[in-house]
């Protein structure tokens, strides 16, 4: 009986922490594509390799966020 408690404790505790690593996820992945567009924009200058690898990587942050959470953070 313990161990049916346990396991139903373990997965919800699983859907916790899947939300919010997904949750944090995206909004880094958000917060670095940002500053790829915005700092060009503010210096006046073009894009450089800089943001081109910030973009890179937000991208790779939001694929790893989908990924975790195909079907979004609701199980």
């Amino acid at each position: 009986m313990a161990t049916s408690f346990d396991l139903e404790r373990r997965e919800a505790d699983l859907q916790v922490r899947l939300k919010l690593f997904t949750t944090n996820m995206t909004t880094y992945a958000y917060a670095v594509m940002g500053a790829s567009f915005i700092e060009p924009y503010i210096k006046g200058a073009g894009f450089k390799r800089a943001s081109f690898v910030g973009i890179g990587l937000a991208l790779v942050l939001h694929a790893i966020a989908w990924y975790a959470a195909p079907r979004g953070e609701k199980p």
